[in-house]
């Protein structure tokens, strides 16, 4: 997948976020029902009538957190001062911008606790409900992922290049595996749905070994053995959107970018069976390693679907990490056998390779670039720090 393509898809997923259709926030049909025979039962002032009807659409639609305003007029208004007062507490803890709900349940909370004059109370209206008002409660909340991503050994392969068709090698390139991570978010939800995150990640983390042979002049064989371990981080900011499915799930599609360091420890540890011999085959065992850092991009759109139970929710995850091919500078080398190894292996300069046996005559390297682009998932825990619905 290309960036300009990525960059187009992820820029797509956010305008939709951003624009969604109004359809999309709307509450159970049953809810807004019952909501709607509440308000004309309080139009008409039958309060008790009133009083079932918001209690059955918060019943069907926990989220519909603007009947507990409605609730509590009519709770007022028929007597039951306390009950009236909690109904409004309720309602505020998600729209605590009312001002003037607020001021007549302080009002009423002062009246309970001593005397103070009667007024009468805010009533609910249709305006509070639907796209004005959101199916959430505002908040903050902290996920904990665990991930796994696709990721292929297309860019470790590349370094096996340099072998050359050397006659009668055998080699054994680094395999695909699947690379983990853990991380860390928090993420700032709207009552619409809107959500803004931001999340520190450790990982992929890929550990991929390879090998190869080859027959020497002494008529034995040598063989080398090679380690790769490849980690990175990512810092990246989420912006994405809640959509309520039932009672109990939500679905959030969102799309992360930001920073993703790469870093790289390598090995080469080289056996020869001529190991001891007489000239000219006295060739000397070695081990010789290094590490790399560099730094990159990610652009990961995902989809979320979580299931919430209390101040918790226990969510999976899937999407596709784009990792911008990263290149890496060596940040230290170790050579103690003092074996010959390529002119450019030096502390301070890029990571390169050898792409044909007539580059490493020519000592014409070709630069080298960690990429662990992939499909990828992960399960994760979230903890609201007050409920969403």
């Amino acid at each position: 997948m290309g960036l300009q393509s990525l960059f187009l898809c992820a820029a797509l997923l956010l305008a939709a976020l951003i624009v969604r259709p109004a359809a999309l926030r709307a509450y159970t049909p049953e809810a807004l029902a019952q909501y709607s025979a509440a308000e004309q039962y309080q139009a008409s002032k039958q309060w008790v009538r009133a009083i079932a009807a918001y209690q059955a659409s918060i019943e069907a639609d926990p989220a519909l957190v603007a009947a507990y305003k409605g609730l509590g007029t009519a709770n007022y208004m028929n007597g039951d001062r306390k009950a009236a007062l909690e109904c409004y507490d309720r309602y505020l803890a998600s729209y605590p911008n009312d001002v003037a709900t607020k001021n007549f349940a302080d009002g009423l909370r002062a009246r309970l606790a001593g005397s103070a004059p009667s007024v009468q109370p805010q009533t609910a209206s249709a305006s509070t409900v639907g796209p004005a008002m959101g199916a959430f409660a505002p908040g903050f909340d902290l996920r904990l992922p665990f991930s796994l991503e696709a990721a292929n050994a297309a860019d470790v392969d590349e370094f096996y290049l340099d072998n050359g068709p050397w006659p009668n090698s055998t080699v054994v390139k680094p395999k695909s595996a699947l690379a983990w991570g853990l991380g860390l978010g928090v993420d700032y939800g709207m009552a619409q749905g809107f959500v803004i995150g931001l999340d520190a990640e450790y990982g992929p983390s890929r550990s991929q070994p390879g090998s190869w042979t080859w027959p020497d002049e002494w008529g034995g064989t040598d063989s080398e053995s090679d380690g790769w371990w490849s980690w990175q981080m990512a810092f990246l900011a989420t912006p994405g959107w809640r959509f309520k499915l039932g009672n109990g799930f939500v679905v959030e599609p969102c799309v992360s970018l930001g920073l993703m360091p790469a870093w790289l420890n390598a090995s080469f540890d080289t056996t020869y069976s001529a190991q001891g011999q007489a000239p000219p085959w006295n060739e000397k065992n070695s081990n010789v390693s290094y590490e790399a850092f560099g730094l990159g991009y990610a652009i990961q759109p995902q989809v979320k679907a979580e299931y919430i139970f209390g101040r918790f929710g226990l969510g999976l995850s899937v999407g596709y990490l784009y990792n911008t091919p990263t290149t890496l500078k060596y940040t230290s080398i170790s050579n103690p056998q003092n074996a010959a190894y390529p002119p450019g292996l030096k502390v301070g300069n890029t990571v390169a390779y050898y792409p044909s046996v007539s580059a490493q005559t020519s000592n014409s390297p070709k630069n080298w670039a960690m990429n662990t682009s992939g499909f990828c998932g992960s399960l994760y825990v979230t903890y609201y720090f007050k409920p969403l619905f």
